[in-house]
């Protein structure tokens, strides 16, 4: 790893701990118009506990039984989002899970040695698109490439 980039990461770290104090001062304000504003609005839509995010409640309950340990908390909840990134990982188990690979794995298995040209022309879906999902289904072990005379077959 070159030391550029370790040194990003550590900067990048340390915003984002700087950062989070500032997250909670970001309430918004809703005006309130009629002869009381100081009443809060009311709201009719009921919320239950179980409509709430199980991370949320867990840091309301150590805010309220421990407050010293609710920025360790919120840091462990935030860094876990920002290890995913968002990215669900592809297993052998979901993999079939993506409407479009369903469809690349369904035309496959149905015309089993079909060319990548082919199969896009079939498919009706970008070659970029198909070559994309070809290469996951590959890579997950779902349809093996066989290469020929003709260019590369596929096969389940």
């Amino acid at each position: 790893m070159a030391p550029g980039s370790r040194i990003a990461r550590i900067a990048l770290i340390v915003f984002c701990i700087l950062l989070l104090p500032f997250a909670v001062c970001a309430t918004p304000i809703q005006p309130v118009h009629g002869p009381y504003p100081e009443q809060l609005p009311s709201d009719p839509t009921p919320l239950y506990v179980w409509n709430v995010p199980l991370n949320i409640l867990i840091l309301e309950f150590v805010c309220v039984s421990s407050p010293a340990l609710f920025i360790p908390m919120q840091l462990l909840f935030s860094l876990s989002v920002w290890l995913r990134l968002g990215q669900k990982r592809v297993t052998y188990r979901n993999v079939l899970d993506n409407e479009n690979r369903n469809a690349v794995y369904m035309c496959i298995q149905e015309n089993p040695g079909i060319h990548m040209k082919a199969l896009s022309r079939v498919l009706g879906m970008n070659i970029g698109t198909t070559r994309y999902h070809m290469e996951v289904l590959c890579r997950v072990g779902k349809v093996f490439p066989e290469q020929n005379s003709g260019g590369v077959s596929y096969f389940v």
